[in-house]
């Protein structure tokens, strides 16, 4: 019987994993798994999980931590990933390579997650870094934070006496508490404000028509002599 148009042999499509997607299977191998067990726990297709893995070993945010026999006693070697950048682990026997051709999206979320293993960075540090949007930076921390890859590990202060997260790569780490500000800062902050609402409903004189209108001097001028 042939195969309706629009499907393939072999089971339905596979949705693409997407952001979230990469992030929970990065969460899979933050203790050593294989692909096949990666796949279980996001539940994807063993190849598409082979796939991945790979890139992400190949850019730098995983590495190979051995090899094990697949199931059978004479079964082929399978690579065991850990999520981080390492060595890898010499293979039992030569490994023919394999072509891998990341998209777009995954060379993205590779390389802003080896900016947070590299060093911890807020948000804006992230976007500036990065050269993204500062909106994308924010979706990204939340997508790796909702996962558990992301933990807080400290507060930066701006300009506006706002504090920011600084967030660093891991899991089952705990935050790092936002210290109250103390009486000083809060009088520092509410200036602050003060001078800002100031500044906003000032009104701005313009040497134009638009502009205030100036009444004629109708003071006499004394006389001379």
């Amino acid at each position: 019987m042939p195969c309706p148009k629009g499907q393939k042999i072999g089971g339905p499509h596979q949705p693409r994993l997407g952001l979230e997607g990469y992030a929970r299977l990065l969460r899979a191998i933050r203790d050593p798994a294989t692909a096949r067990e990666a796949a279980a726990f996001v539940g994807t297709q063993r190849q598409t999980a082979a796939r991945l893995l790979r890139m992400f070993e190949r850019l730098g945010i995983a590495h190979i931590d051995g090899w094990v026999r697949a199931g059978l006693p004479r079964s082929p070697y399978v690579p065991v990933y850990v999520a981080g950048p390492g060595m890898n682990a010499e293979p039992p026997h030569p490994i023919k390579p394999v072509a891998v051709r990341p998209r777009s999206v995954c060379l993205e979320f590779c390389r802003i997650v080896s900016m947070l293993m590299e060093c911890p960075r807020s948000t804006a540090e992230l976007a500036v870094d990065a050269g993204i949007h500062p909106y994308s930076a924010m979706r990204f921390t939340r997508i790796l934070r909702r996962v558990g890859l992301l933990y807080i590990s400290g507060w930066e202060r701006h300009g506006t006496g706002r504090h920011a997260a600084v967030w660093a790569f891991g899991a089952g780490r705990r935050d790092a508490a936002r210290r109250s500000a103390s009486a000083s800062e809060w009088r520092q902050r509410s200036r602050d404000a003060r001078l800002l609402q100031i500044v906003r409903v000032a009104p701005v004189s313009r040497a134009s028509s638009s502009g205030p209108r100036l009444l004629p001097d109708t003071t006499a001028s004394p006389m001379t002599a």
